[in-house]
């Protein structure tokens, strides 16, 4: 808390110190307006309420999960399939990249998590594995057409039509899914580092 407390008030302190013409709008001589500070507070404090009310449903959701023996359940009923482990990572990629799609990583990973960790492990897949699966998986599905999150800001940055966005993405895509490929089934990539610690 303190760190952030000090990181806003030395953001706040640069902002003031620089809001002199150095940016390009105002060299173009558009007006800045002296209370752009307290509007661009207001909204990153509304963005973290955000960020933490989702926190707060994840925590209450990963409780019910536990409390209600879904998540018992659900890595007994997945174990009871006798799935082989790939074929169960396989599935959860897919499953992973479709939700990366439609909801933010961080949110993602906060509502996924508690379910998905005990099915992965109760096939054998290390923890620290999954994890990297996760994250990448749901990265790779934020700039995913249609509905990928990082594929509408770039639409809005840039002014370029979605039918001209779609297919340049397609060769990163197929790069990122065969990366992915790598990390998942050649465990030896994500633990290697564990050896040293």
């Amino acid at each position: 808390m303190t760190g952030s407390v000090i990181g806003i008030s030395l953001a706040w302190r640069a902002v003031w110190c620089l809001r002199q013409p150095y940016y390009p709008l105002a060299r173009q001589g558009s007006a800045r307006s002296d209370s752009a500070g307290p509007g661009t507070a207001a909204n990153s404090a509304f963005l973290t309420g955000q960020v933490f009310i989702i926190v707060a449903a994840a925590g209450v959701y990963s409780w019910l999960l536990t409390v209600t023996g879904v998540a018992t359940a659900a890595t007994g009923y997945i174990a009871g399939l006798g799935m082989p482990q790939w074929m169960l990572l396989l599935v959860l990629n897919l499953f992973m990249l479709f939700v990366g799609t439609v909801l933010d990583t961080a949110s993602a990973i906060l509502v996924l998590t508690p379910l998905l960790a005990d099915i992965a492990l109760a096939v054998g897949v290390h923890p620290v594995h999954f994890g990297i699966i996760a994250v990448v998986n749901l990265t790779i599905g934020t700039f995913t057409p249609p509905f990928g999150l990082n594929i509408f800001v770039g639409q809005a940055v840039f002014r370029v039509p979605l039918a001209t966005l779609y297919p340049g993405l397609m060769p990163f895509i197929a790069l990122a899914i065969a990366a992915l490929m790598l990390i998942t089934y050649v465990p030896a990539l994500s633990l290697w580092i564990l050896e040293f610690i």
